[in-house]
């Protein structure tokens, strides 16, 4: 399911596998490869993906007014949609620091710092983040 990078499950007890699409695949991701596969149910339900993968730089560093670089992609995990998709946009907008506070506030969270040039991907993942890849 293509949901614009967010997704809310529901259904207590049940787990939900959630793929998180590749930053350079534009349009729809059916069949191709996926960055990361995490498990949302119980008290985290909710997935949002912000970045401008798809869309282009249309997320605006506060501090520079330029479009906002820091991450090719930042994906947020939290109980509620709303926080969920907040902090990703707000971390893909602020960087280092914002990724730092919604750490504190007790998100969970994956930042695509850089694509390698082998083709494989530069990340960043909570403590927590709930990953059913392989590391």
């Amino acid at each position: 399911i293509g949901a614009s990078g967010d997704v809310l499950v529901s259904g207590e007890g049940h787990e939900w596998r959630i793929g998180i699409a590749d930053p350079r695949v534009v349009g729809d991701p059916t069949g191709r490869a996926v960055v990361d596969v995490v498990m949302l149910g119980g008290r985290l339900r909710a997935l949002a993906t912000s970045g401008g993968a798809n869309k282009g730089l249309h997320i605006w560093d506060p501090v520079t007014g330029q479009g906002a670089d820091h991450y090719l992609q930042v994906s947020v995990i939290a109980a509620n949609m709303v926080d969920a998709d907040a902090w990703a946009t707000a971390i893909a907008a602020g960087g280092e620091r914002v990724l730092s506070a919604a750490l504190d506030a007790g998100m969970e969270a994956m930042a695509i710092t850089a694509e390698r040039d082998d083709g494989t991907y530069g990340a960043y993942a909570s403590s927590g983040w709930p990953s059913i890849l392989p590391a």
